[in-house]
Protein backbone atom coordinates (compact mmCIF):
# COMPACT_ATOMS: atom_id res chain seq x y z
CA UNK A 1 0.00 0.00 0.00
CA UNK A 2 3.25 2.56 -0.17
CA UNK A 3 4.63 3.59 -3.14
CA UNK A 4 7.65 5.93 -3.60
CA UNK A 5 7.66 9.62 -5.20
CA UNK A 6 11.00 11.86 -5.48
CA UNK A 7 11.99 10.13 -2.37
CA UNK A 8 9.01 10.66 -0.57
CA UNK A 9 7.00 7.40 0.92
CA UNK A 10 3.19 7.77 0.31
CA UNK A 11 1.25 5.10 2.07
CA UNK A 12 -2.48 4.71 0.87
CA UNK A 13 -4.99 2.56 3.09
CA UNK A 14 -8.46 2.41 4.45
CA UNK A 15 -8.86 3.87 8.01
CA UNK A 16 -12.33 3.38 9.69
CA UNK A 17 -13.60 5.01 12.38
CA UNK A 18 -16.83 5.23 14.74
CA UNK A 19 -17.85 8.79 14.64
CA UNK A 20 -19.59 9.28 17.21
CA UNK A 21 -20.91 7.10 20.47
CA UNK A 22 -23.55 4.15 19.52
CA UNK A 23 -26.98 5.35 20.33
CA UNK A 24 -30.32 3.33 20.64
CA UNK A 25 -34.21 3.86 19.93
CA UNK A 26 -35.94 4.09 22.29
CA UNK A 27 -33.85 5.16 24.86
CA UNK A 28 -34.83 3.25 27.80
CA UNK A 29 -36.57 -0.20 26.67
CA UNK A 30 -38.13 -2.67 28.67
CA UNK A 31 -36.83 -6.38 29.35
CA UNK A 32 -38.07 -8.09 26.24
CA UNK A 33 -39.02 -4.90 24.31
CA UNK A 34 -37.33 -4.79 20.85
CA UNK A 35 -35.25 -1.57 20.54
CA UNK A 36 -32.70 -0.84 17.40
CA UNK A 37 -28.40 0.38 18.00
CA UNK A 38 -27.01 2.84 15.80
CA UNK A 39 -23.34 3.74 14.76
CA UNK A 40 -21.94 6.00 12.52
CA UNK A 41 -18.48 4.70 10.60
CA UNK A 42 -16.34 6.67 8.54
CA UNK A 43 -13.58 6.10 6.13
CA UNK A 44 -10.83 8.96 6.96
CA UNK A 45 -8.21 6.83 5.12
CA UNK A 46 -7.34 7.45 1.30
CA UNK A 47 -8.38 4.11 0.27
CA UNK A 48 -11.55 2.22 -0.29
CA UNK A 49 -12.70 -0.07 2.17
CA UNK A 50 -13.34 -3.47 2.14
CA UNK A 51 -16.78 -5.14 3.50
CA UNK A 52 -16.51 -5.73 7.32
CA UNK A 53 -18.73 -6.33 10.19
CA UNK A 54 -20.39 -3.80 12.87
CA UNK A 55 -20.68 -5.04 16.68
CA UNK A 56 -22.61 -3.91 19.64
CA UNK A 57 -21.60 -5.13 23.11
CA UNK A 58 -23.43 -4.31 26.46
CA UNK A 59 -20.69 -5.13 28.75
CA UNK A 60 -19.10 -8.15 27.57
CA UNK A 61 -22.12 -9.47 25.62
CA UNK A 62 -22.79 -9.17 21.93
CA UNK A 63 -26.33 -8.23 21.48
CA UNK A 64 -26.04 -7.16 17.84
CA UNK A 65 -24.40 -6.98 14.36
CA UNK A 66 -24.55 -5.75 10.75
CA UNK A 67 -22.23 -6.15 7.54
CA UNK A 68 -20.91 -2.59 6.06
CA UNK A 69 -20.27 -2.71 2.72
CA UNK A 70 -17.36 -0.86 1.16
CA UNK A 71 -16.71 2.87 2.08
CA UNK A 72 -14.65 5.57 -0.23
CA UNK A 73 -12.28 7.28 1.53
CA UNK A 74 -14.18 10.24 3.59
CA UNK A 75 -17.72 8.63 3.44
CA UNK A 76 -19.87 8.39 6.13
CA UNK A 77 -22.71 5.67 7.03
CA UNK A 78 -24.92 5.09 9.63
CA UNK A 79 -25.61 1.68 10.16
CA UNK A 80 -28.31 0.15 12.42
CA UNK A 81 -29.68 -3.11 14.29
CA UNK A 82 -32.80 -4.47 15.88
CA UNK A 83 -31.87 -5.98 19.72
CA UNK A 84 -33.77 -7.28 22.82
CA UNK A 85 -32.00 -7.65 26.00
CA UNK A 86 -33.46 -10.64 28.57
CA UNK A 87 -32.87 -8.57 31.93
CA UNK A 88 -32.67 -5.68 33.90
CA UNK A 89 -29.36 -3.82 33.48
CA UNK A 90 -27.34 -1.04 33.51
CA UNK A 91 -24.41 -1.13 31.48
CA UNK A 92 -21.62 0.13 28.85
CA UNK A 93 -23.10 0.00 25.19
CA UNK A 94 -19.92 -0.58 23.09
CA UNK A 95 -19.57 -0.18 19.09
CA UNK A 96 -16.75 -2.01 17.70
CA UNK A 97 -16.05 -2.24 13.64
CA UNK A 98 -13.86 -4.88 12.53
CA UNK A 99 -10.64 -3.78 11.04
CA UNK A 100 -10.40 -4.33 6.96
CA UNK A 101 -7.88 -5.17 4.84
CA UNK A 102 -5.35 -2.96 4.71
CA UNK A 103 -5.87 -0.75 7.64
CA UNK A 104 -3.32 0.16 10.18
CA UNK A 105 -4.75 2.69 13.02
CA UNK A 106 -7.60 0.57 14.65
CA UNK A 107 -7.31 3.35 17.28
CA UNK A 108 -10.62 5.04 16.22
CA UNK A 109 -12.80 1.72 15.65
CA UNK A 110 -14.79 1.53 18.84
CA UNK A 111 -16.62 4.12 21.26
CA UNK A 112 -19.21 3.63 23.99
CA UNK A 113 -21.40 5.02 25.97
CA UNK A 114 -23.84 4.18 28.88
CA UNK A 115 -27.01 2.55 28.97
CA UNK A 116 -29.83 1.25 31.26
CA UNK A 117 -32.50 -0.88 31.02
CA UNK A 118 -35.24 -1.93 33.36
CA UNK A 119 -38.96 -2.73 33.95
CA UNK A 120 -41.22 -1.87 36.72
CA UNK A 121 -42.39 -5.80 37.91
CA UNK A 122 -44.73 -3.97 40.52
CA UNK A 123 -46.78 -2.96 37.17
CA UNK A 124 -47.23 -6.66 36.43
CA UNK A 125 -49.74 -9.22 37.83
CA UNK A 126 -48.11 -12.24 38.91
CA UNK A 127 -49.81 -15.82 37.81
CA UNK A 128 -50.90 -18.18 41.06
CA UNK A 129 -48.66 -20.44 39.79
CA UNK A 130 -45.98 -20.78 37.13
CA UNK A 131 -46.30 -19.95 33.70
CA UNK A 132 -44.83 -20.61 30.37
CA UNK A 133 -45.71 -17.52 28.08
CA UNK A 134 -46.11 -17.36 24.40
CA UNK A 135 -43.03 -16.39 22.32
CA UNK A 136 -43.00 -13.02 20.93
CA UNK A 137 -43.29 -12.51 17.69
CA UNK A 138 -44.47 -15.70 16.53
CA UNK A 139 -43.53 -16.28 13.67
CA UNK A 140 -40.41 -15.15 13.73
CA UNK A 141 -37.60 -14.60 11.38
CA UNK A 142 -34.94 -13.17 13.40
CA UNK A 143 -35.22 -14.00 17.07
CA UNK A 144 -38.22 -14.56 19.27
CA UNK A 145 -38.81 -13.52 22.88
CA UNK A 146 -39.74 -16.73 25.46
CA UNK A 147 -41.23 -15.39 28.72
CA UNK A 148 -41.74 -17.88 31.95
CA UNK A 149 -43.07 -16.80 35.56
CA UNK A 150 -41.58 -18.85 38.52
CA UNK A 151 -43.50 -19.37 41.82
CA UNK A 152 -40.74 -20.30 43.18
CA UNK A 153 -36.98 -20.15 42.97
CA UNK A 154 -36.05 -23.84 40.70
CA UNK A 155 -33.44 -25.13 38.59
CA UNK A 156 -34.86 -24.44 35.22
CA UNK A 157 -34.01 -25.51 31.47
CA UNK A 158 -35.52 -24.52 28.47
CA UNK A 159 -34.93 -26.70 25.46
CA UNK A 160 -35.82 -26.37 21.78
CA UNK A 161 -36.75 -29.59 19.65
CA UNK A 162 -37.63 -29.08 15.92
CA UNK A 163 -40.53 -31.37 14.23
CA UNK A 164 -39.09 -34.20 14.28
CA UNK A 165 -37.81 -34.34 17.98
CA UNK A 166 -34.31 -33.49 17.26
CA UNK A 167 -32.58 -30.94 20.03
CA UNK A 168 -31.62 -27.69 18.72
CA UNK A 169 -31.01 -25.61 21.18
CA UNK A 170 -30.67 -25.81 25.18
CA UNK A 171 -31.06 -22.72 27.90
CA UNK A 172 -29.75 -23.82 31.25
CA UNK A 173 -29.24 -20.67 33.68
CA UNK A 174 -29.47 -23.38 36.68
CA UNK A 175 -31.34 -22.11 39.75
CA UNK A 176 -33.41 -19.12 39.43
CA UNK A 177 -35.42 -16.56 42.15
CA UNK A 178 -39.43 -16.13 42.23
CA UNK A 179 -40.37 -13.81 39.92
CA UNK A 180 -40.36 -13.17 36.25
CA UNK A 181 -37.60 -14.20 33.62
CA UNK A 182 -37.16 -14.36 30.02
CA UNK A 183 -34.67 -15.73 27.13
CA UNK A 184 -34.05 -14.82 23.09
CA UNK A 185 -33.36 -17.15 20.98
CA UNK A 186 -32.15 -15.99 17.83
CA UNK A 187 -32.61 -18.95 15.36
CA UNK A 188 -29.17 -20.74 15.62
CA UNK A 189 -28.09 -23.90 16.79
CA UNK A 190 -26.38 -25.06 19.96
CA UNK A 191 -23.13 -24.78 17.55
CA UNK A 192 -24.26 -21.59 16.43
CA UNK A 193 -25.69 -22.50 13.38
CA UNK A 194 -28.62 -20.85 11.63
CA UNK A 195 -31.82 -23.55 11.84
CA UNK A 196 -33.86 -24.06 8.78
CA UNK A 197 -37.91 -22.66 8.81
CA UNK A 198 -40.10 -24.64 10.26
CA UNK A 199 -42.03 -25.06 13.26
CA UNK A 200 -40.41 -25.65 16.78
CA UNK A 201 -41.35 -27.00 20.43
CA UNK A 202 -39.92 -25.41 23.07
CA UNK A 203 -40.09 -28.14 26.31
CA UNK A 204 -39.58 -25.75 29.87
CA UNK A 205 -38.49 -27.92 32.62
CA UNK A 206 -38.88 -27.08 36.49
CA UNK A 207 -38.18 -29.20 39.17
CA UNK A 208 -40.43 -32.65 38.53
CA UNK A 209 -42.59 -30.54 36.25
CA UNK A 210 -42.27 -29.65 32.69
CA UNK A 211 -44.70 -27.65 29.97
CA UNK A 212 -44.34 -26.77 26.10
CA UNK A 213 -45.25 -24.29 23.66
CA UNK A 214 -45.03 -24.15 19.45
CA UNK A 215 -43.40 -21.60 17.29
CA UNK A 216 -43.03 -20.87 14.28
CA UNK A 217 -39.56 -20.01 12.67
CA UNK A 218 -39.31 -18.39 8.81
CA UNK A 219 -36.49 -17.18 7.45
Amino acid sequence: NCRSEDLTVICTHPDLAVEKPPEMSPEHPDVGERFTVYAVIKNIGDKESTPTTVKWFLDEDMIATVELGVLSPEESKEVGADAVLNESRKGKLKVIVDPVDGEINTDNNSKDTLIEVSIDEEDIVAPDETTLYSNYPNPFNTSTLIKYYLKKAEKITLTIYDIKGNKVYEYKPGRQDKGFHAFVWDGRSSKGESVVSGIYFYVFRYGNNWKMKRMLYIK
